[in-house]
């Protein structure tokens, strides 16, 4: 959401900031639940259950026109879930799902409208645009973590210190392996603290023993305690579970 945020900021999309207003009003953390609360208390999850995939309703929504699609995909993870807003008045695709939660929202006596838009159409351009994002989420958290100088600076001091005879070469190369993850401010800072102390004394094995010291004081930093594992989504693992029309 953010980097497609930043995409339309970039390219002077305007109504970004309509969008942001909309959503700061809806955000609460417990918006969506609420709405999923009485939608069970109201019909069962039994009920929902037994619906089947690829039914499709539709209302009136003052100001709105537009087909909203949802997809569930099935990965050894468990399942992705895509909700997806054509809005046919700006063509453009919404996939902010607290706005379209506000747009979807309605109660069981709510009167049934069926708009006459090009459903496939539109279908075919949701998925794409799932794909696609999907693909950029996977390429941003391909990204190496950016490590801060004073890493850096540290690492390169313990490599010069690996043949030390004062040195335990393995305990120093567990250490570098440290200092090459991604780390929060408040280990840099002590990081910064512990080199100046350093060039005091220049004792490598105590520079060492400082820094695992604090490894185990904040514990490790792997990559796979920060990234996801990598899914791949292919147009055949998208399954359409419904789709609604709004009419205004």
């Amino acid at each position: 959401k953010t980097f497609n945020t930043l995409k339309r900021i970039k390219e002077e999309d305007a109504s970004v900031v309509d969008e942001e207003e909309q959503f700061a009003e809806l955000a609460s953390s417990e918006f969506l639940l609420k709405q999923i609360q009485e939608l069970l208390a109201r019909e069962g999850k039994k009920w929902i259950d037994a619906l089947p995939h690829g039914i499709h309703s539709g209302l009136l929504k003052k100001g709105a026109k537009g087909l909203f699609f949802y997809f569930q995909a099935e990965k050894q993870k468990g399942k992705l879930h895509f909700w997806n807003y054509y809005d046919l008045q700006t063509d453009r695709i919404v996939d902010n799902r607290f706005l379209i939660a506000h747009l979807i929202s309605c109660l069981p006596e709510t009167d049934r409208v069926i708009g006459d838009y090009n459903v496939f159409e539109m279908q075919e351009k949701i998925i794409d645009h799932i794909l696609e994002t999907h693909l950029e989420k996977v390429a941003l958290e391909a990204v190496p973590k950016v490590i801060d100088p004073i890493q850096q600076t540290l690492a390169t001091v313990i490599q010069g210190y690996l043949n030390h005879p004062d040195v335990d070469r393995k305990e120093a190369l567990e250490t570098l392996k440290y200092l090459n993850q991604p780390m929060a401010g408040t280990q840099v800072k002590e990081l910064r603290k512990i080199h100046k102390e350093f060039q005091k004394n220049m004792t490598p094995n105590i520079l060492i023993e400082k820094i695992n010291n604090m490894r185990e004081k904040y514990g490790p930093t792997s990559p796979e305690n920060g990234s996801t594992e990598r899914i791949d989504l292919m147009r055949e693992d998208l399954k359409l579970i419904c789709f609604d029309y709004l009419c205004s």
